[in-house]
């Protein structure tokens, strides 16, 4: 059996401490169990990281059907995020804006804006969350990549993009676009790296498609100043 080294350790002891519920006081009934759920999630992955980090195989025999597919695919989602710091941390060490000590520092900050992201949702005073709109921004978002979106449903999409940036989701992103920015500019002359930048786009992707996939069958909802706001049988949600 292998032995973990110190930056695994610490990988390891910061996924213990998500999501930080430190941030909400006085939470609501529907935060608590929002929290405990998120809690359960980020122990799942912590548990996949300590076995990959020991040589062993993933514990995912307690998990079947979609919810196998989806965390297995978060894991592997992360996994290669951080193998991609290893490989573009010869690219990445060199920016002028990058203040980190060594790989693991910066994949343990990403791990904390994941898990902030998800607790900002139930802190706004009014989210909306319409799963069928969600998946017509992603369609739009590859029709743009593709060059085949219109004016109008590239407007659409940038008004999409603008509010969540207003509502302070873009600052949860910011260090993972750009350490995927950094290695997508120079691996065209690394071919290691540009192989683990593959790996992590089809991860993302997979990750995504999941999504997708479960929001078709899920109902909108809103959390609305702590409390969660189910939505209409004739469209809307609850105030």
């Amino acid at each position: 059996m292998e032995q973990l080294t110190i930056n695994q350790k610490k990988i390891l002891k910061s996924l213990d401490t998500l999501p930080p519920t430190d941030i909400i006081y006085n939470y609501t009934p529907e935060q608590k169990n929002y929290l405990q759920e998120l809690k359960k999630q980020f122990e799942l992955i912590q548990t996949f990281f300590k076995a990959f980090f020991l040589g062993e195989p993933i514990p995912a025999k307690t998990l079947q059907g979609e919810s196998k597919e989806f965390y297995l695919a978060k894991f592997y989602y992360f996994l290669s995020f951080y193998i991609l710091l290893q490989c573009g941390w010869e690219y990445l060490s060199k920016t002028s804006e990058f203040h980190f000590e060594n790989p693991s520092e910066c994949f343990i900050e990403v791990l904390k804006n994941h898990s902030k992201a998800q607790v900002h949702i139930c802190q706004l005073g009014r989210f909306d969350i319409r799963p069928r709109h969600k998946n017509e921004m992603r369609r739009l978002a590859n029709k743009i990549k593709k060059g085949e979106a219109s004016d109008i449903q590239t407007s659409s999409y940038n008004k999409y993009i603008n509010a969540l940036v207003n509502l302070g989701f873009s600052k949860f992103a910011s260090l993972e676009i750009f350490c995927v920015k950094t290695c997508a500019k120079n691996a065209g002359k690394d071919h290691w790296l540009e192989a683990k930048l593959e790996d992590y786009y089809e991860n993302f992707k997979k990750v995504q498609e999941i999504n997708q996939r479960t929001d078709r069958n899920r109902k909108g909802y809103a959390w609305e100043n702590g409390r969660i706001r189910n939505s209409r049988k004739n469209g809307g949600t609850y105030s």
